[in-house]
C-alpha cells in the first residue's frame, strides 16, 4: 500500500513540474554572442503593411540563449537583432544591416526553437517548430553568405561617400550590390514558384518588384490569398493599381 501512495505521490508531482515549466514562443541558442541586448521590432501580420512604426521588445541573451514571449495575442512579424551586430558608419552613425536581423513568423501559440551562428557581416540561423519559419531559414541560408558581402559594399561605400571618393568606384559597388541583391530575390522567386500552396510563398512575394508581384499574384493558391498576409498582399495589390 505504501509503494502505491509513494508511486501516486511523485506521480502527481511529475505532473505539476510539467505543467509549471515555461513553454517559451521562441527560444533561440546563438554561438557567437554572449551577454547582449536583443531587439526585437514586431508588427501584427494584420498591419503589417499599415503600421506606421513597428512595436520594440527588448530582452536580454546570457551566454548567447534568449526566450521571447509575445506580448498580443495574434501573428506578428518579429525582425530580432543582437545590440552585438550593430555596425558603425563613417559619420557614427549606427548601422543595422538585414542580414544580422532573425526575421520570424511568430504566432500565439508556437514554440519555435532556432539555432545559429552571429558573423562579423550576417546571422545565419535555422528554426523547428514552425514549418514557415524552417521553409524561411532554408532558403535564406541559400544566399546568406553571399549576402553578407552586401555589407562590406555598403560600408566601402560609406566610406568613400565621407572621403569624397571616386564616383566610378561607387557607382561599380552600387552595381556589385544590386546585383547580390537581385541573386537574392531570385532565390526567394524560384520558392514561389513552387510552393505556391504555401504562405512563405506570401511573404517572399511582398519583397517582389511590382511586375513580378502582380504576375504570381494571380496564380497564388487561394487559401494563401485569403490566409494570414491577406490584408499585406491587398495593400500590395491596391498599390499595383
Amino acid at each position: 500500500m505504501n509503494q502505491i501512495k509513494n508511486f501516486t505521490v511523485i506521480f502527481i508531482l511529475g505532473i505539476l513540474i510539467s505543467s509549471c515549466a515555461k513553454q517559451h514562443n521562441l527560444t533561440v541558442d546563438l554561438e557567437g554572442l554572449n551577454n547582449d541586448t536583443i531587439l526585437v521590432e514586431y508588427a501584427p501580420v494584420s498591419e503589417f503593411m499599415d503600421i506606421g512604426e513597428p512595436f520594440v521588445d527588448t530582452i536580454i541573451a546570457t551566454n548567447g540563449k534568449f526566450t521571447y514571449d509575445l506580448s498580443v495575442q495574434e501573428p506578428v512579424m518579429a525582425y530580432i537583432y543582437p545590440k552585438a551586430g550593430e555596425l558603425k558608419l563613417m559619420n557614427g552613425a549606427t548601422f543595422h544591416p538585414l542580414q544580422k536581423y532573425m526575421v520570424l513568423l511568430i504566432r500565439p501559440d508556437d514554440q519555435i526553437e532556432a539555432k545559429g551562428q552571429l558573423h562579423d557581416y550576417c546571422l545565419e540561423f535555422t528554426a523547428t517548430g514552425s514549418d514557415f519559419n524552417q521553409a524561411h531559414g532554408q532558403v535564406r541560408n541559400q544566399y546568406i553568405e553571399d549576402a553578407s558581402q552586401l555589407v562590406e559594399i555598403e560600408l566601402e561605400i560609406d566610406s568613400l561617400r565621407f572621403t569624397n571618393g571616386d564616383n566610378q568606384q561607387i557607382n561599380k559597388l552600387i552595381e556589385e550590390g544590386n546585383q547580390i541583391r537581385n541573386e537574392a530575390y531570385a532565390t526567394e522567386l524560384e520558392y514561389i514558384k513552387n510552393n505556391l500552396d504555401k504562405d512563405l510563398s506570401a511573404f517572399y512575394l511582398s519583397r517582389q518588384e511590382p511586375n513580378t508581384f502582380t504576375k504570381y499574384y494571380e496564380i497564388l493558391d487561394e487559401k494563401v490569398k485569403n490566409g494570414i498576409f491577406k490584408n499585406m498582399l491587398g495593400s500590395l495589390q491596391a498599390r499595383q493599381k
